[in-house]
């Protein structure tokens, strides 16, 4: 099976780096066969500097769509095969140019014939697809620039909001923080007498004893919530759950880090959390954060029955300043 393939437009980038690698490759070797000490990689800045010498790495880097970074390291390993050399631009001497040496033009008059075999070979090839490949690629290109692709995926997700408990929308996020919690639970475990008294009435398990219920909205949808304990400067957090058909997109670590910064505003130095060995994604993305095992919970908790591992992270206060 072929993994970037079957993962679709997921994977776009990934496929269209993976056709340039394999022709740069197989390019690169039709150089060794015709004897030709020549990369591929080196290809459109010897193709630019053939056709306007000398140029700075900037404009190069702008005429060729590619980062300085690229342009400057291929500049270099040309510059080592003599192909090209770099001057102070006269005018400007934070400005490098470099132009072709007599090496240099050479290859160029040497390139040019196989160059136009290649193109011939190219377009047969995708000919052959029965395709137009360069004219889809600059509609795609055309389309990322009118409209980048973050821009896209910040509009389909939303802006990530999160929210306390809010006593004039009670019965509505209580309903939320019981249906998300549950799923989980059920799906894993058998649900406590724990589990079902804070899930039942987290307006009098947790907030009414000087706790928070947090909730992540995401396009006007609650999407996750949690819930935060607190014993003199220590937190317990507690009841975290995502929405499944929003789960893997990061938003289990905002909100973690969210209720982190309230536990800090709270004078919190330390937080903790029950977690089990079934929840393998939530143990890394805590452990990610800085949890670490520890043998109990750093306050008296009842626990539970269900295999359970206590991770802990030590915080520091917010400034009052």
């Amino acid at each position: 099976m072929d993994l970037i393939k079957e993962l679709g437009h997921l994977a776009l980038a990934s496929r269209l780096k993976r056709l340039g690698d394999r022709l740069q490759q197989e390019v690169s070797e039709v150089y060794a066969d015709q004897g030709l000490g020549f990369r591929a990689r080196w290809f459109p800045v010897l193709a630019a500097l053939s056709s306007s010498s000398p140029l700075a790495v900037s404009e190069l880097a702008a005429s060729l769509g590619l980062t300085h970074t690229a342009i400057a390291q291929i500049s270099r390993e040309m510059e080592t095969d003599g192909l090209v050399a770099s001057t102070d631009d006269p005018l400007d001497g934070r400005r490098r140019l470099l132009a072709l040496t007599e090496r240099g033009s050479r290859a160029v008059a040497r390139l040019t014939p196989l160059w136009a075999e290649i193109r011939a070979a190219t377009a047969e090839l995708v000919a052959e697809s029965g395709h137009e490949l360069l004219e889809a690629l600059t509609a795609l290109e055309a389309r990322l620039e009118q409209r980048p692709l973050a821009a896209r995926l910040e509009a389909r997700l939303g802006r990530l909001e999160i929210e306390v408990w809010d006593p004039e929308r009670a019965p509505e996020l209580a309903a939320c923080f019981r249906a998300l919690n549950l799923a989980w639970i059920e799906a894993l475990f058998t649900p406590e007498e724990e589990d079902l008294r804070r899930l039942a009435d987290p307006a009098g398990e947790i907030v009414g004893r000087g706790g928070e219920v947090l909730f992540a909205h995401q396009a006007g949808e609650v999407v996750g919530t949690c819930a935060l304990l607190f014993e003199d400067q220590v937190a317990e957090l507690s009841k975290m759950a995502i929405a499944p058909a929003w789960q893997g997109r990061g938003l289990g670590r905002r909100l973690a880090v969210a209720a982190l910064d309230r536990a800090r505003r709270h004078g919190c130095s330390t937080v903790f959390l029950f977690t089990s060995d079934r929840l393998r994604a939530a143990q890394t993305l805590y452990r990610s954060l800085g949890f670490h095992e520890a043998e109990r919970p750093p306050v008296a908790r009842a626990g539970f029955e269900r295999d359970s591992i206590v991770l802990v992270l030590e915080i520091q206060k917010e400034d009052p300043r």
